[in-house]
């Protein structure tokens, strides 16, 4: 995509973001770009003909468990690992939240299939998130993406969205809205579909629900990232491994760039913890790593 039409969307987002609660940017991220992560989509999920194919165990797994397809941050393929902070869309969060202080907090990767339920009330996600309730106030801000990795039309399981606006005088709590309380949202919601690449920015107290794959055969992959605002503090940290020695997190760290790195708190460049000794030992438990930021050869 050319500049010319990043900046569109970017634009986009900025207009629609704010008022309706979420904003569908088809194409955000190109083919070139989307291209290191597909190649290794297989790594981390299982192939789109595995639940026709597979074992009934597979399949009833996937039946009885909705999130039975989902693969928590940080993956197998660091290359899924560096798209889910990549810089474009550490920039857009920057640009929506309204600060550059800002942290990556959590991610899944996620295959559906078609056969098994997925079907949601609409709902709001702070649960999953937070152990108190999503603010108001932008200084607290979250943001949350979806990432298409494959094509979604209203074929293949679209997430459907609620104009912020048609809920503006709901409660934040409770945070379901079932249909038979409110029939209005399921008679506007909107379905987030668009092609492989197109990011689905929405705030954390957005009404949106997930949906059925309904044509035989299909499936659906989705990479979830989730940013806040660096001080918002009580929302829930990123995901498995990193406070571990697992091999996708030690892989995640030798990859990332220094701004991927402040996305998950490692204090600054130049900051009074990095003295000789941690120096030292953080090359020791990471020994691939880029040190050049470290000033050490």
């Amino acid at each position: 995509m050319s500049n010319e039409g990043h900046s569109s969307l970017i634009a986009k987002a900025v207009a629609e973001y704010p008022t309706l609660g979420y904003s569908i940017l088809p194409g955000f991220f190109t083919e070139e770009e989307l291209a290191p992560a597909l190649s290794t989509l297989y790594e981390t999920l299982p192939t789109p003909d595995a639940f026709v194919n597979g074992s009934a165990e597979f399949q009833e797994s996937h039946r009885k468990n909705y999130r039975a397809g989902l693969v928590d941050w940080p993956y197998p393929s660091t290359e899924l690992s560096l798209l889910a902070l990549h810089p474009k869309l550490i920039e857009l969060s920057e640009i929506l939240l309204g600060s550059p202080d800002i942290r990556m907090y959590n991610g899944h990767v996620w295959v559906k299939y078609a056969g098994a339920s997925y079907d949601q009330d609409h709902h709001r996600d702070y649960r999953g998130h937070t152990p108190v309730i999503a603010s108001q106030d932008p200084e607290f801000a979250h943001v949350q993406y979806f990432i298409l990795l494959s094509d979604v039309d209203e074929g293949n399981g679209p997430p459907m969205f609620v104009d912020n606006k048609l809920a503006e005088n709901v409660p934040m709590h409770p945070h379901l809205a079932p249909r038979d309380a409110h029939p209005e949202f399921y008679e506007a919601e909107i379905p987030g579909v668009g092609p492989r690449g197109t990011v689905i920015a929405f705030d954390i107290d957005t009404f949106h629900r997930a949906t059925d794959l309904k044509r035989d055969g299909a499936s659906r992959y989705m990479l979830l990232s989730f940013f806040r605002r660096a001080e918002a503090n009580w929302v829930a940290g990123p995901g498995r491994g990193i406070l571990t020695e697992d091999a996708e997190w030690i892989s995640f760290v030798e990859n990332a760039s220094r701004r991927q790195l402040d996305m998950l708190g490692f204090p600054a460049q130049g900051h009074r913890y990095w003295t000789e000794e941690i120096k030292q030992a953080y090359i020791l438990r990471y020994p691939n790593a880029d040190r050049s930021w470290l000033g050490i050869e």
